[in-house]
């Protein structure tokens, strides 16, 4: 994940997990956002695929994770092709369900 701001690069579970209680970079310490840095936080598919290849392994350990994250909560994991944003909204209260994945 790359900071928009800034575009310093963190594993993404790293930076949101920072992001629940700063609003700044942990790199060089600039406001992101004051109420909802996520939105300023993108996907980097170049340094992911990097990652991936230089962990064997990573893939499967993290679709298993999310299976089990999903399972755990009564959710069937939606499929690749759907957009998460189907089952859940981000805002500034926190995550809203839209009901049960898949059904």
């Amino acid at each position: 994940a790359t900071v928009t701001e800034c575009l310093h690069s963190f594993c993404k579970s790293c930076i949101v997990k920072h992001l629940q209680t700063k609003q700044t970079c942990p790199q060089c310490s600039i406001l992101i956002h004051e109420t909802a840095p996520m939105q300023y936080v993108g996907y980097d598919l170049t340094l992911q695929s990097i990652i991936n290849k230089i962990v064997p392994g990573l893939v499967d350990r993290e679709s298993q994770c999310l299976n089990e994250f999903y399972a755990s909560r009564g959710f069937i994991r939606p499929s690749k092709r759907k957009q998460l944003s189907t089952y859940y909204s981000i805002n500034q209260n926190g995550i809203s369900f839209r009901g049960r994945c898949g059904g």
